[in-house]
């Protein structure tokens, strides 16, 4: 059906002449059809466009699963983090006080600025740039503080016993490990100022994220993990003395463990 242009009823497409109102249509039949065909194909294309926008505000985003490393991928990762975060600044403890203690004898002050300048980038880099956290990384850190003093001690045994001055006999008196509660109590006490300054390093990458890197995925983590310690540490602290630290608490950790190295590092002098 057309429109007659003079009175605007509908007629048969055919139509040569308006039965309503008598005129002749010969010379408009064919624009008349023209416009009733452009007016059909913009009424499909309306209903199209309707139809779609209504299938995309109902259907549910199409969300990608995620591809997580595969299990092997991961763990190789872990003792590539472990072997060089870990282990590399326990070579490098031995290393300095065979280097500074035992073949140069320097003053035991220089092997306490080594005790303390070399953990804390191992520290800073294990969370700044690894997906683990402060609870994994703090944990192999003690681990390595401890082996570090150990390992210490037994290096300073056989480097006597291998020595030139060495005297027959003298073994007697000579153990790779301390023998007294005080001898322990040192040790302890010396593998607390090297894990306090891996653990000043670890507060000081977490300062720099907050700070640098607001917008880094790690910080959630890392939130999470301080959210941990804070509840284990309620049964240990008053309220009020928790509600004080946890304005600033991870800067106030950042100086006490410092001032913890240094304290537990000059009780080794």
């Amino acid at each position: 059906m057309i429109e007659c242009p003079f009175c605007i009823a509908e007629i048969d497409d055919d139509a040569l002449a308006c039965r309503h109102c008598t005129r002749d249509l010969t010379n408009q039949v064919y624009i008349l059809r023209k416009v009733a065909d452009l007016q059909r194909a913009v009424a499909d294309l309306t209903s199209r466009l309707a139809a779609a926008d209504s299938l995309a505000t109902t259907a549910p985003p199409k969300i990608e699963p995620e591809r997580s490393a595969p299990k092997g991928t991961a763990i190789a990762v872990d003792v590539a983090d472990l072997a060089g975060l870990a282990l590399g600044p326990t070579a490098l403890l031995i290393g300095a006080h065979y280097l500074f203690a035992l073949h140069l004898g320097l003053h035991p002050v220089a092997l306490l600025f080594a005790t303390l300048l070399i953990p804390l980038p191992f520290g800073f880099l294990a969370i700044a740039r690894t997906k683990r956290g402060l609870i994994y990384w703090g944990a192999a850190f003690l681990i390595a503080s401890f082996v570090s003093v150990i390992v210490m001690g037994v290096s300073t045994y056989w480097s006597v016993r291998l020595s030139a001055e060495f005297v027959p006999g003298m073994e007697a008196f000579m153990s790779p490990l301390p023998q007294t509660k005080a001898g322990w109590l040192q040790d302890f006490h010396y593998a607390l100022s090297v894990f306090f300054s891996f653990t000043t390093g670890m507060l000081l990458a977490v300062l720099y994220l907050r700070a640098r890197l607001p917008d880094h995925p790690k910080n959630a983590f890392l939130k999470s993990n301080f959210a941990f310690i804070g509840r284990s540490l309620v049964t240990v602290l008053s309220p009020p003395t928790i509600e004080r630290l946890s304005r600033y608490a991870t800067s106030v950790t950042t100086i006490a463990t410092t001032g913890g190295a240094i304290y537990f590092g000059i009780g080794k002098l």
